[in-house]
Formats: structure tokens, sequence, C-alpha cells
């Protein structure tokens, strides 16, 4: 679907939680495809497309503002949300534009799962349990046998702890 402002999404409209799945820098909502095919059954998730990515169109006439777009989503998914939505986000390295440091402590109060493959170069499990340890009460997972790109190429791995970590 898309919105009337032009922000292309999905909404599943499954019987659990919700989750919001954001993808990284080079893709769109489709990357969490193995994902939302997988876990749409258990949980209400919801995909969107970053503007100018996908089915999105471009910021009119301005950079991306992360806050601007965190407004348009919570617009689109929050309506009928009871609660907050869980999120699910990956290449946390390429989106370091946006100065998340901040914000951490404000995730203190949330389960938070932090999970990084062992062979990947681009983030490797070092950042990740860097960003972990900054998380206070978060959860670490090293995926073994696991490089960049561990949703496609390892989706029942992530799935499985994507299921334990949202429904336990």
């Amino acid at each position: 679907m898309t919105t009337a402002c032009g922000l292309a999404y999905v909404d599943t409209g499954g019987p659990g939680p919700a989750v919001l799945f954001v993808h990284g820098v080079g893709a769109a909502g489709y990357a969490w495809r193995p994902q939302v095919d997988a876990l749409s059954d258990r949980l209400r998730c919801l995909t969107f497309d970053n503007r100018g990515t996908g089915g999105s169109r471009p910021a009119a006439g301005r950079d991306t503002d992360p806050d601007a777009l965190a407004a348009e989503l919570a617009g689109v998914f929050g309506r009928d949300l009871a609660d907050p939505p869980a999120v699910v986000s990956r290449q946390m390295k390429a989106m370091r534009a946006f100065n998340a440091t901040p914000y951490f402590g404000e995730l203190a109060g949330r389960s938070t799962l932090v999970v990084s493959a062992d062979h990947d170069p681009i983030a490797p499990p070092s950042l990740g349990r860097a960003l972990s340890d900054g998380i206070p009460g978060s959860r670490f997972v090293e995926l073994a046998d696991a490089s960049h790109g561990a949703t496609a190429y390892r989706p029942d791995a992530v799935n499985a702890l994507l299921v334990a970590h949202l429904t336990g």
C-alpha cells in the first residue's frame, strides 16, 4: 500500500504483537520478506520503504529527516496500536549518520536483542557487542556460520531468534 504522501508500506495484520521491520541502506521493505513470510501467522508484521527506495517517493525538497519519517510512520502504523511496536532493524553501522547514542538509555526499559553474524566483515560482532553493552539489560547473540545479510541467507536461524525474543 502507499500513503497519500507516497510512503510505501505493508501491514500483514497478523494476530500477535506488532513488529516494525526497518531495512538497511540499499534495500527496501522487501528485504524482510523471509521474516515476514515466516512470522506473519504469529505477529503483526509492519514494513515500509524508506524515502526514495522501493515504492516510496523521495522526500520533497529536503534530505530525509529521521524524525519526520518517524512521525509519518506513527501516523500510518500507530493509529490502531495499543502499544508501540517492537522494532527490528539491520545495518546499524550504516545508520551511524543518525546518532542514536543519546537514545540508548531510553531502550533500557524495553527488551532488546542485538544479533551479529560471526563472519560479518561490514558489521563485525565487536560492533554488535559494543551496541549491546550500551543498552542496559539487552541480550547479545553472535550467529554462528553467518555473514552480512544473515536475515536473507540464514532466515531460519534469525527467525527462531526473533520468535523466541518477541513472543517469549
